[in-house]
């Protein structure tokens, strides 16, 4: 019972830091477009 509990906690774990780091790229992404399009202006 403690391996598959503990298992799920690394699961939830790599899913958070995986989410958190696509919501980073998410960010830098769209101000990139935002600076692009401003330079285009």
């Amino acid at each position: 019972a403690m391996k598959t509990g503990v298992r799920a906690v690394k699961v939830v774990m790599v899913k958070n830091i995986l989410f958190g780091i696509s919501k980073k790229v998410e960010k830098t992404m769209e101000k990139k477009m935002v600076l692009a399009l401003h330079g285009q202006i």
